[in-house]
């Protein structure tokens, strides 16, 4: 019976030896004496080649000396290591790391050593691609533009980058894992970013917002700033909070909507001006004919006289309409930009008050450009009118002309440039500036801040209307109490548009 027994077992094991996924073999007097079929695959051999392999042929020579010695050790009975990893060598000289698990047994009446292998290539590779993945991850979280938080379910943070306190302007030290988002929320309110009220109170409803399922909102810094706030909630109870300042692009968005709605007001008085000037012209002739055959001492002569006076006083409005409407015929010729402006300067001191000085400043290289000229003696003088009127107890006028290349990187801050070469025309004033609400309406037809029969609201929607239809374009920057700057930029020679 026990022999029946042990052939039974033997058998299991001889099936287990050929069939396990795992190299193993069996060794004596420093060679393999047997291996399965996965110890040769996994050393680039057929089956029966491994059989009668020195050690040295089979172990990369770097941990041969180290695994001899145990070898050894194991052999006469000592315990060393049960379980360490080693190299082997592939038939085609390539290493493989492996996970050796030894033990001694008896085979053939002899101490022998019956070690399993582990191949370690696919882990190894699978942990390097880990490694390398999450670098990747790390270095891209560390360096997002917007700012990231990772809060566990008790609003603890788990992590963070660089970014959150660029965007919240936040003291280092409260940004860190394992600190309270509490307290950046508290921050936050004791500065004002959350709005009036009660510091603790606004810190709850800060955190009752940001353990919602999914959230996106917008506030407003107590320094002006737009922060949008998004993200979810995490399978931990924790949630992710994305922040990204929305400034610049809030701004360039109401920059749009403004050059939008200018340009569907241009339509829109372009079509009524044409269409009025036509019914004034028919009127004004009917009016002329009438008058041309009336007798010269007839007393409806003078009547007839206003009302053609009159007449062409809305004609000159229309003009204004039109050219506001980029309507009006140009007529433009290349000129030197200088002898344009020393040839104003006269008639500007004529319009200015003798208590406003005046000063220019024109670049002595000063480049060339096509422009309508009456148009542009037009426009710097409404500027200047404009400029003027804006120093009612008196100041400084300065009109500047320079070269300008507007190059790509400037555009980010100031959309409204075009890239380029241009000629630069400044009109500066030292008055009382303008809010940023009135700032962005002085361009509008009919849009005026002077008192009643002291302006029409034409000039300066004139100007626009000039400078566009001559292929540049006119910016305006100002404080309250730190005056005006109007900047006309006319294409220079060679960047002229068709």
């Amino acid at each position: 019976m026990w022999k029946r027994s042990l052939g039974i077992d033997e058998a299991r094991f001889a099936q287990l030896f050929a069939q396990t996924y795992d190299g193993v073999f069996i060794a004596q007097d420093h060679r393999i004496v047997a291996a399965n079929p996965a110890f040769a695959r996994m050393l680039g051999y057929e089956p029966g080649q491994v059989a009668g392999m020195a050690f040295a042929r089979v172990v990369s020579p770097s941990h041969l000396a180290k695994f001899v010695e145990r070898f050894d050790h194991r052999i006469v009975g000592l315990d060393p290591p049960s379980n360490y990893t080693i190299d082997l060598v592939r038939a085609d000289g390539t290493s493989v790391p492996c996970l050796l698990r030894p033990q001694r047994f008896q085979h053939d009446n002899r101490t022998a050593i019956l070690g399993v292998l582990t191949d370690l290539s696919e882990i190894q590779r699978t942990s390097e691609q880990l490694v390398a993945k999450t670098a990747l991850l790390e270095t891209t979280f560390a360096n997002m533009l917007h700012g990231m938080l990772v809060l566990d379910a008790q609003a603890r943070i788990l992590a963070c980058n660089d970014s959150v306190v660029d965007i919240l302007r936040l003291p280092p030290e409260l940004v860190r894992a394992g600190a309270s988002f509490r307290d950046i929320a508290r921050f936050c309110a004791e500065r004002g970013d959350y709005g009036p009220g009660e510091p603790e109170t606004l810190v709850d409803r800060r955190l009752e917002r940001m353990l919602v399922p999914e959230f996106l909102f917008e506030k407003r810094t107590a320094t002006g700033r737009t922060i949008e706030v998004s993200g979810k909630r995490l399978p931990n109870g924790g949630s992710l909070a994305i922040y990204r300042d929305t400034t610049d692009r809030k701004a360039l968005e109401d920059q749009l909507r403004q050059a939008q709605k200018l340009e569907a007001i241009g339509r829109l008085t372009g079509g009524l001006a044409h269409d009025f000037n036509n019914i004034l012209a028919a009127m004004m002739m009917m009016i002329e004919n009438v008058a041309d055959e009336l007798p010269a001492d007839a007393p409806e002569g003078p009547r007839l006289r206003g009302a053609l006076q009159i007449g062409r006083r809305g004609a000159d409005l229309v003009a204004k309409l039109m050219t506001f409407a980029r309507r009006r015929q140009l007529d433009p010729v290349e000129v030197a930009i200088a002898d344009l402006l020393r040839d104003l300067a006269g008639l500007v001191r004529t319009a200015i008050s003798s208590r406003v000085s005046l000063t220019m400043d024109i670049a002595p290289d000063l480049g060339r450009c096509r422009v309508d000229c009456s148009g542009f003696d037009t426009t710097m003088l409404n500027l200047c009118v404009n400029a003027r009127d804006a120093m009612p107890d008196g100041g400084a006028l300065s009109i500047t002309a320079r070269n300008r290349t507007i190059v790509a990187d400037e555009l980010a801050a100031h959309p409204e440039l075009k890239t380029g070469d241009w000629i630069e025309v400044g009109v500066r004033d030292t008055g009382t500036g303008m809010p940023p609400e009135i700032v962005t309406r002085v361009f509008e037809p009919l849009f005026t801040t002077k008192g009643e029969g002291k302006g029409t609201g034409f000039g300066l929607a004139m100007a626009h209307g000039f400078v566009h239809q001559s292929g540049g374009f006119l910016t305006v920057s100002s404080r309250v109490g730190h005056g005006t700057n109007f900047s006309v930029f006319l294409p220079a020679i060679g960047n002229t548009p068709a």
